[in-house]
C-alpha cells in the first residue's frame, strides 16, 4: 500500500474503513441529516405471499424427519410503517398484531431427501404476531442494513414436526418482512422501479439485536 494512503487511512480510521467491502453501508442518506417521513406513519395494503416449496430437515441423521413444505401462504394485514424510530435516521418499525401462515406437508424421498409427488397433508394454520424493526440503506435499490423480528405470539399445534416447522416458519416470516419493507419503500423514498434481482438485504446485514 502506498505510504501516503496508509497514513491517510490511519488518520481517518474513525470516519471510514480503507476497505469499504468490510464495512456495513451507512443508513444516513448522503447529504441529508433529516428524514421527511419521520413522524408520518405510512399505511400499506394487506400482503399475501406464497413462498416457494422448501425441504427442511430436523435433527435426526439422514432424512428420517425431513419434509417438504408446499402450498405455503403467509397473510399479513395492512402495515403501518413508522419512520425514524428511536430517532435513528432510516430506522423503520411496524407492529403486526395478527398474521397467518398456512402450508401443507409432503413426504420426501427417505434416501436422499429429494422432493416427491406424493400427496401433501394439510397442516394446521400458524397464527402469529410480531414487532419488526429495520435499518434501511438508500442505494439505487433500497436494502435492509439490519433488522429484527420479535414474535409476540406464535401458535402451531397438530403434528410431531411442529418444532421443525416453527424455526423455519419464523425465519421465513422474517425474510418476508424484509422483502415487503423494501418493496413498499422503493417507490416512496427510492429511485423508482426496483432493479430486477436486487438483493433485499445489504452486504454484511446483521440482526439489530447484535448492534
Amino acid at each position: 500500500m502506498d505510504i501516503k494512503l496508509l497514513v491517510l487511512c490511519i488518520t481517518f480510521f474513525s470516519i471510514a474503513a480503507c476497505d469499504p467491502g468490510n464495512s456495513r453501508p451507512s443508513t444516513t442518506p448522503a447529504g441529508n441529516n433529516t428524514d421527511t417521513n419521520a413522524g408520518t406513519p405510512i399505511t400499506t395494503t394487506g400482503t399475501i405471499i406464497t413462498p416457494e416449496n422448501q425441504i427442511i430437515n430436523g435433527d435426526f441423521p439422514g432424512c428420517a424427519d425431513a419434509i417438504e413444505l408446499v402450498n405455503q401462504t403467509v397473510t399479513i394485514p395492512s402495515l403501518e410503517l413508522s419512520f425514524d424510530v428511536d430517532g435513528i435516521i432510516d430506522r423503520i418499525g411496524t407492529v403486526v398484531p395478527s398474521a397467518t401462515y398456512t402450508f401443507s406437508i409432503r413426504p420426501v424421498n427417505p434416501l436422499n431427501c429429494d422432493s416427491t409427488t406424493l400427496p401433501a397433508l394439510q397442516s394446521p394454520t400458524i397464527t402469529l404476531g410480531l414487532n419488526y424493526l429495520a435499518d434501511i440503506t438508500r442505494n439505487t435499490a433500497i436494502c435492509v442494513n439490519a433488522s429484527s423480528t420479535v414474535f409476540t405470539q406464535f401458535t402451531i399445534t397438530g403434528t410431531p414436526l411442529d418444532s421443525i416447522v416453527e424455526e423455519h416458519a419464523k425465519q421465513t416470516v422474517w425474510n418476508l418482512m424484509d422483502s415487503t419493507i423494501v418493496t413498499r419503500l422503493q417507490p416512496l423514498i427510492g429511485s423508482g422501479v426496483r432493479p430486477n434481482g436486487a438483493a433485499v438485504r445489504c452486504n454484511n446485514w446483521i440482526d439489530i439485536a447484535e448492534l
